[in-house]
């Protein structure tokens, strides 16, 4: 395998995840960061959708858990500290809303990831990149402190002012999209105890100050609070390496207003780990030139706001890697590869955040705070399916490919036939969505003996072996549905010559048990008072086909108007 020998610039979290991957599949990987070790503190990061299923693949959801935030929710309150409208996880599902499932501060992901590559992987701190050069052999980098050294690759994973971009690409002006506010977050003493919610004062513009949100995040550790300022202004002169000016700026902004707003200024001067940027996008037509590549918010940070760069960070750290050990380490076809796979959510997570806009943190009149509120309390009573359409759609554009690692194992579903392998392969392969032929394996007369496909993404092995073993209904394959129309036609298509069972099962033509059950099943069980539950089970073990409605019904203890199918 060529270009073994890669260094990523950014030790955060795009930079450690690709370096798992990449020692997953036999790469040598080197990690640079600026920084003299791995930090602490922090903001909190979301997991979202698809990175959800990255982070099961590296094994590393038991410690996320049990280092997250613990977050129940968002909370405006007014100025005398009262709750005026509340957003809980629980209304947008573990992906949707503006607090995720799996929340957890930004360094303590970092830490993990660290900890899972430490021992494997390079990594270089209180160090960074000066210039490079690269050519048909290899990259040549120099550092601030160590020996000039040679890679055959270079990934930027440094951030929102990537220097690996800017030395490569060239000024970050070319690429960088301004979204109009900006954002300070540091941590400060508060009284306050940690309940899991997070804490949001809103001003609207007025008296010629912006509109206008402090935070308080109460945090794990007695005594402490991450705080954030996000107020609406015009691009203000590059004073990044005048962090005195910066905080000027928070508290001229800021001064005089209710709540905890002033205990929390009081703080911004002795703060260690006090942050401040413009909110801004990156946006780039391409993310690789020739031996370097982008990942991260160096090459697509959709907002600092926007919730979703955490997972795109993770996703795109699995594809990047996933494609160099598909390509035998040839970057002309992974880099392509990365970027095709990547580009449709990177699309609709910019749009999105771009869509969002500043999520109602910086109303121009009382009226839009106003609106803003009443907005977030009806949320609670809208369906949730609805509710849910939009982030954890975006957060779950990319379906991961099953990437080799090497000897490891890997587990499928074989399915054992009596001369039909081909035939059941094509027939529900042509039936759901992201299904494919992947292979077929013929004997010395040309006889197909085995199918491998894919259904909605899960990897199957169909294989002809003769009567010798059939099916049985302890095992089945069960498919899960979002609306009655999609259980009806699952169901109209695999009963076509199989027979019916009860609870939604059925035997199909070739003797496969399935179990066709629409998701909000589960969610009306796990809603219902027990009484309500054992109705639905019990209008569930007298179906065939499960009718939405009829379970509905059930729940309400409301006779049907109609026999259910039955």
């Amino acid at each position: 395998m060529k270009n073994q020998s890669i260094l990523i610039s950014g030790a955060g979290i795009a930079g450690p995840a690709l370096a798992y991957w990449l020692h997953e599949y036999s790469f040598r990987p080197t990690v640079v960061e600026r920084a003299p070790g791995p930090r602490s503190g922090g903001h909190a990061v979301d997991i979202r959708g698809t990175a959800r299923e990255v982070a099961a693949r590296m094994d590393i959801v038991a410690r996320v858990r049990a280092a997250g935030t613990g977050a129940r929710g968002m909370a405006f309150v007014d100025s005398a500290g009262k709750r005026v409208a509340t957003m809980g996880t629980d209304v947008f599902g573990h992906s949707g809303g503006p607090v995720a499932e799996l929340s957890i501060r930004r360094t303590d992901l970092a830490r993990i990831l660290y900890d899972t590559t430490g021992d494997a992987v390079e990594y270089v701190f209180g160090d960074a990149i000066t210039a490079v050069e690269q050519d048909g052999d290899g990259v040549r980098v120099r550092f601030e402190q160590g020996a000039s050294r040679e890679f055959d690759l270079l990934v930027g994973a440094d951030g929102v002012r990537s220097t690996v971009r800017q030395l490569i690409f060239g000024p970050e002006e070319r690429y960088l999209r301004d979204l109009g506010s900006y954002m300070s977050l540091f941590t400060a003493p508060t009284e306050m105890e940690y309940d899991g919610w997070r804490l949001m004062y809103t001003v609207p513009a007025g008296g010629g100050r912006p509109g206008r949100t402090a935070a308080c995040y109460p945090q794990l550790e007695p005594g402490t609070a991450l705080t954030g300022f996000f107020l609406r202004s015009a691009p203000l002169p590059d004073i990044r390496s005048d962090t005195d000016a910066q905080r000027r700026i928070v508290i001229d902004a800021f001064e005089d207003d209710g709540w905890l707003v002033p205990e929390m200024l009081a703080a911004i001067w002795d703060a260690p780990d006090f942050y401040f940027d413009r909110t801004v996008q990156v946006d780039m037509d391409v993310w690789s030139r020739d031996r370097t590549v982008l990942l991260g918010d160096a090459g697509y940070c959709a907002s600092p706001m926007s919730g979703i760069g955490t997972s795109l960070a993770l996703v795109g750290a699995y594809i990047l890697a996933g494609e160099l050990a598909t390509a035998g380490g040839d970057h002309t076809r992974a880099y392509p590869a990365y970027e095709q796979k990547m580009r449709l959510f990177v699309h609709r997570a910019q749009e999105f955040a771009r869509r969002a806009g500043d999520g109602g943190l910086m109303p121009e009149s009382h009226r839009q705070l106003r609106l803003r509120n009443q907005a977030i309390r009806m949320l609670r009573f809208l369906p949730k399916r609805l509710v849910r359409r939009g982030m954890e759609k975006v957060a779950d554009t990319v379906q991961l490919d099953e990437y080799r690692r090497g000897k490891a194992m890997r587990a499928s579903t074989f399915l054992w036939f009596d001369g039909h392998a081909e035939e059941a392969a094509d027939h529900y392969t042509g039936l759901f969505a992201d299904s494919a032929i992947l292979e077929r394996q013929r004997d010395a007369d040309g006889r197909v003996t085995t199918v491998v496909f894919e259904l909605a993404g899960q990897r199957y092995i169909a294989y002809n072996g003769g009567p010798q073993f059939t099916f049985s209904g302890a095992i089945s394959l069960y498919l899960e549905c979002d609306t009655q129309e999609e259980v009806d036609t699952a169901w109209a298509a695999l009963t076509e010559g199989g027979q019916e069972g009860p609870g939604g099962s059925l035997t199909d033509r070739f003797g496969v048990t399935w179990q066709i059950v629409p998701n909000i099943l589960g969610e009306l069980l796990a809603e219902a008072e027990p009484e309500a539950a054992q109705r639905i089970l019990t209008a569930v073990h007298g179906m065939t086909r499960i009718d939405i409605q009829a379970l509905v019904d059930a729940r309400d203890d409301k006779q049907p108007e109609s026999p259910s199918h039955a």
